[in-house]
Order: C-alpha cells, then sequence, then structure tokens
C-alpha cells in the first residue's frame, strides 16, 4: 500500500550539499526549494544574498511533467524534471536522500490521480 501524500509537499536542498559542490554563499543561506501541490510543482530560487526578495519563483504544471530522474550520489541525491514540450527542465541538485525520494514518489503518485481511471500507462 502507498502512504499517503500530503496537501503540498515541501523540500529543499541541502545546505551542506551547497557549501560543498556550489560554494556559494547565496545557496548556502537561502536553499532552493521545491514544492508539489496536487495540481503543480513550485520551485523558489533567491538570487542574491543581499536582495533575498529578489526570487526566481517557477510554476509547472503537473499535466506538463513528462519525465522523473532521480540521480542518485554518494551523498546527495538531484532531480531532473523535465516537460512535455522539452523546453524547461527543473533541475534541483543537492537534496537529501530522502526528500529527493518522497518528492519523487509525491510526483509520480499525483500524476497517477491525474490520469482517468482505465487510460493506457504509457512507458
Amino acid at each position: 500500500m502507498v502512504a499517503p501524500v500530503p496537501s503540498v509537499l515541501r523540500v529543499r536542498s541541502s545546505r551542506w550539499a551547497m557549501l560543498f559542490q556550489k560554494w556559494s554563499l547565496t545557496r548556502i543561506l537561502f536553499p532552493e526549494t521545491l514544492e508539489v501541490s496536487a495540481d503543480s510543482i513550485r520551485t523558489v530560487r533567491v538570487r542574491s544574498f543581499l536582495l533575498p526578495w529578489v526570487k526566481e519563483e517557477e510554476r509547472m504544471s503537473l499535466a506538463k511533467v513528462s519525465s522523473v530522474r532521480r540521480l542518485k550520489g554518494v551523498i546527495w541525491d538531484r532531480l531532473i524534471l523535465e516537460t512535455s514540450g522539452g523546453s524547461n527542465v527543473l533541475d534541483l541538485e543537492g537534496m537529501r536522500k530522502r526528500d529527493a525520494e518522497a518528492a519523487a514518489a509525491a510526483i509520480m503518485q499525483r500524476q497517477a490521480e491525474w490520469r482517468l481511471p482505465g487510460a493506457a500507462l504509457v512507458s
């Protein structure tokens, strides 16, 4: 049986990963955030630690997500979300393993809920 997914799942990059991978003070202070809701995915990236209100927010409908790739590292994981049009790729790196697994499972489960009953699954 699959565990229920909360209404909004919010995960963020590890600050330690940003310290060792990116060497970016902004990413250490304000890690990237991924939110999975019932109908969309939202990412938030702060552009400058001097101006934390300058953010890059991106929202994508779950219907537009064509693939979810989870690249497993030794310590941290990376999620790559590709769109059906192929024009926009969401790339979140430095995620804790359990957060990346929970986010990928939530996206897959929400996409399965969007499909109509009896529809053929394309793999």
